[in-house]
Order: C-alpha cells, then sequence, then structure tokens
C-alpha cells in the first residue's frame, strides 16, 4: 500500500487491515469485513484517488448494510460535491439511527449547503453535547472541517477557540488552511512549514505548502512542494495542480500542459483548470483543442450558483482570442472581426494586448 502522510493510513492497525484486504482480494474469498471496516478501505482509496475501488466497496457496504449510517454518509458526501441536494437528501433519508453522531454532522453539512448557518449550528451544538468529553475537541475539529469547506472562516475560529488542547497537529493544520482561505499567505506558509518539520511525510501538507508559494509568486518553491507531495501521493489531485500552476506560472507551458493533462483526468470539471489549460493551448497555438476546453470551462461555470464574474470575464476573453485566432487562420477575417467585437462588449478594462495584434491581421 502506498505512504500518504495520512497518521491513521499510515498506523499499524490500518495496516493490518489493508493486508487482510488485499488477502481476500487476491484469493478470491468474500469481503468478511464489518461496515466501519469497509468504509475505512474505501476512505482510503478514496484518499489516495482510486476512486473506482472505493464506490466498489461503498457499494457492498451498502448491499450488506442498507441503513448503516456509514456508508450513506460516504455516498451523502458525494452528492454533496457534485451540489446535488435532492440526492444528497434522500441518502440522508436511509439512515435508521438519527441519534448517531455522523448523521448529525450530515443534517448539519446539508443546511450549510443550503446557506443556512444558523439551523447548522443549533444541529452542531446538538452533536457536540452528545459527545462524552474526552471526545469533545475532535468533535468541534470536525465541525470546523466543514465550516471551512464552505469558506465560513469566522465559524472555524469559534469552534477552534472552543478547544482544550490547542496544540494538536490537527488544529495547527486547520489554523493552516484557514490562514490560506483568508489571504494570509506568510501565515500560511509559517504554520505549513512547522507541520512539515514534524511530519515530512504529510502530502496534503506539502500540497498547501504549494499553493500558499504559488499565491506568493514563489514558483520554483511551490514547484518544489508540489513534487515532495506527489513523491508521497503520486495521485493526489490537489498536488498535481499545485505543481501545473506552478510550471504555469514558470512559463513552462509544455511541462504544463501535461501536468494538467493529468490533472483534468481525475478532475473533468474544474472550470479554473480548464482555463489554464486553454490558455496553454492558445499560447502553443492550438486553437481548435483550446475551443473545445474553453467552452467546457465556460458551461461548468455558468452551472453553478456562485458569483464567478471575474472567471466568467477570463474564460470568455480567451475564448474569443482563439475563436478569433483559428477564423484569421481560415480567412475568415469578416468573421473573426465580429467575434472580436463581441470581446469589447463585455471587456471594461484595458485591451488585451493580443487583440490589437489580431485586429491589425484583419
Amino acid at each position: 500500500m502506498k505512504k500518504t502522510g495520512d497518521e491513521f493510513f499510515d498506523s499499524k492497525e490500518f495496516q493490518l487491515l489493508y493486508l487482510r484486504y488485499e488477502e481476500a482480494e487476491s484469493n478470491g474469498h468474500p469481503l468478511f469485513f464489518d461496515v466501519e471496516e469497509l468504509i475505512d478501505i474505501a476512505d482510503y482509496f478514496n484518499f489516495i484517488g482510486e476512486k473506482a475501488k472505493a464506490m466498489l466497496l461503498i457499494d457492498e457496504a451498502c448491499q450488506r448494510f442498507p441503513h448503516a449510517t456509514l456508508p450513506n454518509i460516504f455516498l451523502f458526501r458525494e452528492a454533496i460535491a457534485r451540489n446535488d441536494l435532492n440526492e444528497a437528501k434522500q441518502i440522508l433519508s436511509r439512515v435508521v439511527d438519527r441519534t448517531d453522531p455522523e448523521y448529525l454532522l450530515a443534517v448539519g453539512e446539508l443546511y450549510l449547503a443550503q446557506d443556512k448557518t444558523d439551523d447548522a449550528e443549533r444541529v452542531f451544538n446538538r452533536f457536540y453535547d452528545m459527545l462524552p468529553d474526552d471526545e469533545k475537541d475532535h468533535g468541534a475539529i470536525d465541525i470546523a472541517e466543514i465550516y471551512f469547506t464552505y469558506a465560513k472562516p469566522k465559524m472555524v475560529f469559534k469552534w477552534l477557540n472552543g478547544l482544550q488542547d490547542k496544540e494538536t497537529k490537527e488544529v495547527g493544520a486547520m489554523v493552516a488552511k484557514v490562514n490560506f482561505l483568508m489571504g494570509n499567505y506568510q501565515d500560511c506558509k509559517k504554520a505549513a512549514m512547522t507541520l512539515l518539520d514534524k511530519n515530512p511525510y504529510d502530502a496534503l501538507m506539502w500540497t498547501l505548502l504549494a499553493n500558499t508559494q504559488n499565491m506568493l509568486d514563489d514558483n520554483e518553491e511551490a514547484l518544489s512542494s508540489a513534487e515532495f507531495a506527489i513523491a508521497i501521493n503520486p495521485d493526489l489531485a490537489d498536488a498535481i495542480c499545485a505543481k501545473a500552476n506552478a510550471l504555469f506560472k514558470l512559463d513552462n507551458m509544455k511541462e504544463a500542459k501535461l501536468w494538467y493533462e493529468r490533472y483534468l483526468e481525475l478532475v473533468p470539471n474544474d472550470a479554473c483548470s480548464l482555463l489554464y489549460y486553454g490558455m496553454i493551448l492558445n499560447n502553443l497555438e492550438q486553437y481548435p483543442q483550446a475551443i473545445e476546453h474553453l467552452n467546457d470551462a465556460l458551461d461548468e461555470t455558468l452551472s453553478t450558483d456562485l458569483d464567478n464574474k471575474q472567471l466568467l470575464r477570463s474564460i470568455r476573453q480567451e475564448l474569443t482570442y482563439a475563436e478569433s485566432r483559428q477564423l484569421i487562420r481560415e480567412g475568415r477575417k469578416e468573421e473573426a472581426r465580429c467575434r472580436f467585437e463581441e470581446h469589447l462588449s463585455y471587456c471594461d478594462d484595458e485591451l488585451d494586448p493580443r487583440f490589437r495584434w489580431a485586429f491589425l491581421l484583419m
């Protein structure tokens, strides 16, 4: 099995469980595992990017334990990730034990997905109050993680400030991530490097450091940090994306193209990465391919309810450029001129210098 940098997955306990799983698989034996064990193995596969294997185990768990909390919570989070709230609600309805802490966490997250923070906080407080004293810090961190996912840093700090022990690795990692979310990149970098001094095999923290260094334009350092993460976990999508971003900022377009392609195989609907990939294709004068991927980026961005005006503008600018250049290449100058004028209708800042040159070609 792969070294992950995750404390549980790298533990002796999980390694022994995984050896039992491998032995059963290789010998064609039925998977005689309880639901918690099946979920742990599925979580491992999900963590290392082997989604198909994870889903096979979840299907197995759902067939054997159709009303169990954990497999349904796994499917719930998959539905939430797709922004399919109706499916998420339907999955939660299958859980029988409505007092299970994991169920309550999911209900709170469902409220957050609907932007109902007060309702979410009410459920989270209920979850927290039912925990024994020696588990309350862990529960508070779980709640803070969910708030972080929904970009609510004030609520993250509210729950972290109530911890009895604020010096754990989990708290340090959360503080680093929240600083990144708030744009405090130097503080994030400092926190991440402190944690990596203690655990240099934490692929997720190397990835966070790489993303932070990218934001600080420390692009060579970002590339190095991303490569450390990939060496630990070769299929970690965020690390692959961080490496592609660093190469892009270093103007190494051919290498960046290869790493964006690898990332988009794992995460095909990431509009930002589709945009950067389209920009690279424009740079390499591969306009038909650029048009295809920029249209994908546009469709993906328009399909969300998020306020993405800046992203939409950037996608449309790149798409207009690609289409104009392709039309010029085909000798269709009047159509290219019309496409160029369309660009002017939504470009409210200084004209992209590439368009001045393209206009002269018309």
